[in-house]
Protein backbone atom coordinates (compact mmCIF):
# COMPACT_ATOMS: atom_id res chain seq x y z
CA UNK A 1 0.00 0.00 0.00
CA UNK A 2 1.50 3.73 -0.58
CA UNK A 3 0.89 5.66 2.55
CA UNK A 4 1.23 9.12 2.52
CA UNK A 5 3.15 10.55 5.13
CA UNK A 6 0.83 13.13 6.70
CA UNK A 7 1.15 15.71 9.85
CA UNK A 8 1.56 14.37 13.53
CA UNK A 9 -2.03 14.59 14.71
CA UNK A 10 -3.49 13.62 11.47
CA UNK A 11 -2.54 10.11 11.94
CA UNK A 12 -4.54 10.13 15.10
CA UNK A 13 -8.39 8.46 14.59
CA UNK A 14 -11.08 10.64 16.80
CA UNK A 15 -10.31 8.79 20.61
CA UNK A 16 -7.20 9.11 20.31
CA UNK A 17 -7.22 13.26 19.17
CA UNK A 18 -9.68 12.98 22.07
CA UNK A 19 -7.31 12.19 24.67
CA UNK A 20 -4.61 14.43 23.38
CA UNK A 21 -6.92 17.34 23.81
CA UNK A 22 -7.95 16.07 26.94
CA UNK A 23 -4.10 15.73 28.10
CA UNK A 24 -3.06 18.85 26.93
CA UNK A 25 -6.39 21.18 28.39
CA UNK A 26 -5.37 19.06 31.80
CA UNK A 27 -2.31 19.32 31.79
CA UNK A 28 -2.32 23.52 30.75
CA UNK A 29 -5.08 24.07 33.88
CA UNK A 30 -3.05 22.49 36.26
CA UNK A 31 0.31 24.05 34.68
CA UNK A 32 -1.15 27.17 34.66
CA UNK A 33 -2.16 27.03 38.58
CA UNK A 34 1.11 25.75 39.46
CA UNK A 35 3.10 28.80 37.71
CA UNK A 36 1.02 30.82 39.56
CA UNK A 37 1.74 29.33 42.72
CA UNK A 38 5.33 29.27 42.00
CA UNK A 39 5.84 32.46 40.53
CA UNK A 40 3.73 34.48 43.03
CA UNK A 41 2.89 32.25 46.58
CA UNK A 42 2.63 35.23 48.85
CA UNK A 43 -0.07 36.44 46.81
CA UNK A 44 -1.68 33.52 46.15
CA UNK A 45 -1.73 32.86 49.76
CA UNK A 46 -3.96 35.59 50.28
CA UNK A 47 -6.03 34.73 47.11
CA UNK A 48 -8.24 32.32 49.60
CA UNK A 49 -8.31 30.48 52.70
CA UNK A 50 -7.74 27.04 50.76
CA UNK A 51 -4.78 28.34 49.28
CA UNK A 52 -3.68 29.80 52.43
CA UNK A 53 -3.91 26.69 54.43
CA UNK A 54 -2.00 25.34 50.86
CA UNK A 55 0.65 27.32 52.00
CA UNK A 56 0.66 26.72 55.68
CA UNK A 57 1.48 22.90 54.89
CA UNK A 58 4.80 23.11 52.89
CA UNK A 59 4.54 26.60 50.73
CA UNK A 60 2.32 27.11 47.64
CA UNK A 61 5.85 27.17 45.21
CA UNK A 62 6.56 23.83 46.87
CA UNK A 63 2.88 22.66 45.64
CA UNK A 64 3.37 24.80 42.08
CA UNK A 65 6.44 22.84 41.65
CA UNK A 66 4.97 19.36 42.41
CA UNK A 67 1.88 20.15 39.78
CA UNK A 68 3.86 21.78 37.64
CA UNK A 69 5.96 18.59 37.35
CA UNK A 70 2.79 16.62 36.89
CA UNK A 71 1.58 18.82 34.11
CA UNK A 72 4.66 18.11 32.43
CA UNK A 73 4.55 14.94 32.10
CA UNK A 74 0.65 15.26 31.06
CA UNK A 75 1.58 17.12 28.20
CA UNK A 76 4.89 15.32 26.93
CA UNK A 77 2.40 12.06 27.10
CA UNK A 78 0.20 13.51 24.80
CA UNK A 79 3.15 14.17 22.68
CA UNK A 80 3.97 10.64 22.76
CA UNK A 81 0.51 9.29 22.09
CA UNK A 82 0.93 9.18 18.07
CA UNK A 83 4.08 6.52 19.39
CA UNK A 84 2.29 4.49 22.44
CA UNK A 85 2.74 1.08 20.18
CA UNK A 86 6.22 1.94 19.35
CA UNK A 87 7.39 2.73 22.77
CA UNK A 88 6.61 2.36 26.42
CA UNK A 89 7.64 6.32 27.39
CA UNK A 90 4.12 6.58 26.48
CA UNK A 91 2.77 5.12 29.69
CA UNK A 92 5.33 5.78 31.81
CA UNK A 93 4.89 9.43 31.18
CA UNK A 94 1.16 9.18 31.56
CA UNK A 95 1.57 6.78 35.00
CA UNK A 96 3.79 9.55 36.63
CA UNK A 97 2.00 12.61 35.30
CA UNK A 98 -1.06 10.89 36.31
CA UNK A 99 0.02 10.10 39.67
CA UNK A 100 1.95 13.06 40.50
CA UNK A 101 -1.65 15.23 40.00
CA UNK A 102 -3.39 12.93 41.68
CA UNK A 103 -1.41 12.93 44.88
CA UNK A 104 -1.83 16.43 44.42
CA UNK A 105 -5.73 16.61 44.37
CA UNK A 106 -5.72 14.51 46.60
CA UNK A 107 -3.92 16.64 49.39
CA UNK A 108 -5.46 19.66 47.59
CA UNK A 109 -9.41 17.86 48.79
CA UNK A 110 -8.02 17.26 52.49
CA UNK A 111 -7.22 21.10 52.70
CA UNK A 112 -9.94 21.97 51.26
CA UNK A 113 -12.38 19.99 53.70
CA UNK A 114 -12.19 23.10 56.10
CA UNK A 115 -11.40 25.68 54.15
CA UNK A 116 -12.70 25.29 50.53
CA UNK A 117 -13.83 27.85 48.62
CA UNK A 118 -17.10 26.24 48.91
CA UNK A 119 -18.72 23.12 50.69
CA UNK A 120 -18.05 21.03 47.03
CA UNK A 121 -14.72 22.25 47.15
CA UNK A 122 -13.17 19.05 48.74
CA UNK A 123 -15.72 16.41 46.64
CA UNK A 124 -14.64 17.64 43.40
CA UNK A 125 -10.87 17.92 44.10
CA UNK A 126 -11.25 14.19 45.40
CA UNK A 127 -13.10 13.15 42.28
CA UNK A 128 -10.06 14.54 40.29
CA UNK A 129 -8.03 12.83 42.35
CA UNK A 130 -9.71 9.64 42.17
CA UNK A 131 -9.66 9.83 38.33
CA UNK A 132 -5.72 10.56 38.16
CA UNK A 133 -4.92 7.45 40.44
CA UNK A 134 -7.25 5.31 38.39
CA UNK A 135 -5.33 6.58 34.78
CA UNK A 136 -1.88 6.50 36.35
CA UNK A 137 -2.87 2.56 37.79
CA UNK A 138 -4.12 2.07 34.16
CA UNK A 139 -0.68 3.16 32.32
CA UNK A 140 1.31 1.92 35.23
CA UNK A 141 -0.04 -1.20 34.54
CA UNK A 142 0.37 -1.39 30.81
CA UNK A 143 3.87 -0.32 31.05
CA UNK A 144 4.62 -2.99 33.58
CA UNK A 145 3.17 -5.94 31.60
CA UNK A 146 4.55 -4.82 28.04
CA UNK A 147 7.88 -4.48 29.74
CA UNK A 148 7.24 -8.40 30.85
CA UNK A 149 6.71 -9.80 27.65
CA UNK A 150 9.26 -7.72 26.27
CA UNK A 151 11.80 -9.56 28.38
Amino acid sequence: MNREKKGLFQNLDFLQFAIVVYMVGFGLHVAIRGAYWVVRPLESAKDSALFETMHDYGGLTFWGLLILIGATFQILSSIILPYYRQTNVFFVTYALGNFICGAFYFLYSVASVNSGLSPISPFQNLAFAVMMFILSIAGGMHAWNTRRRQT
